[in-house]
């Protein structure tokens, strides 16, 4: 094992020096090279050299952490999971990881790698922002729509304006529209009776028409403006606000 860990320590600085500018001091030495002699400070390495160099001497004063059974299941289980439906918090892995942390050395690039991916973990192990907050006020959305989003509580509410969410490059005026009885007239009226070619009923027809009167709903004096909110709550039945759904 220790010969492994030497090899893969030398073959990190061997990458890590070969990154480095050439010396032009008279004496053949790097910056780093010299301030570890003037200044008796140690050459600095590569960082898979300081990462395999504080877990040795965390192993040399005992190991951080038992290398048991549950600790091999827990990091299986990290590997499989960590991605999909989260760590089982069962094998105890993150409590393993902190005692590792607590027994590394002091600001040691091993101690700060293994700080930062534990920070990452638990930061984005929770939604942000928050999907909703406590209280009677956001057990349910409003008749209206407002508060589906806590975000955004407007979103979707009735009487709002529509959203845009492609920039139109040649805009019509409303004045320029034809008249919506002209389109269905012309598009949609039809003359005596003839059965779908694969057999629909007319009712899903009647569906997809309560489907676009519960989320479309345009003010006839401002027609930015939609008076029902954009979620299927069956609005044309119950009504698009708390009053008309107490009357």
């Amino acid at each position: 094992m220790s010969s492994l860990t030497d090899t893969l320590k030398s073959l990190s600085d061997l990458v890590h020096y070969s990154r480095r500018p050439l010396p032009t001091a008279p004496d053949g030495l790097t910056d780093a090279q010299a301030a570890s002699f003037v200044l008796e400070k140690p050459e600095d390495h590569g960082r898979l050299y300081d990462f395999i160099d504080d877990i040795q001497s965390a192993i040399r004063k005992g190991l951080p952490v038992d290398l048991d059974e549950q600790t091999l299941l827990a990091v299986v289980d990290a590997i499989r999971h960590a991605q999909t439906t989260g760590i089982d918090d069962r094998y105890l892995l993150l409590e393993k990881v902190f005692t590792l942390i607590s027994r590394l050395p002091s600001n040691s690039t091993a101690q700060n790698k293994l700080q930062d991916a534990i920070i990452s973990l638990l930061y984005n192990d929770l939604p942000h922002p928050p999907a909703t907050y406590l209280g009677k006020k956001y057990a349910f959305r409003a008749a209206d729509g407002l508060n589906n989003s806590i975000t955004v509580p407007s979103l979707g509410q009735a009487r709002m304006p529509y959203t845009r969410t492609v920039q139109a490059k040649n805009p019509i005026p409303y004045s320029s529209l034809p008249d919506p009885e002209l389109l269905f007239d012309t598009l949609l009226r039809r003359d005596g009776t003839k059965s779908h070619p694969s057999g629909i009923s007319s009712l899903l027809f009647a569906f997809a028409n309560l489907i676009i009167h519960s989320l479309f709903k345009t003010d006839e004096k401002f027609k930015h403006i939609n008076n029902t909110s954009s979620y299927l709550d069956l609005s044309p039945l119950y009504g698009d606000s708390e009053a008309a759904q107490r009357s």
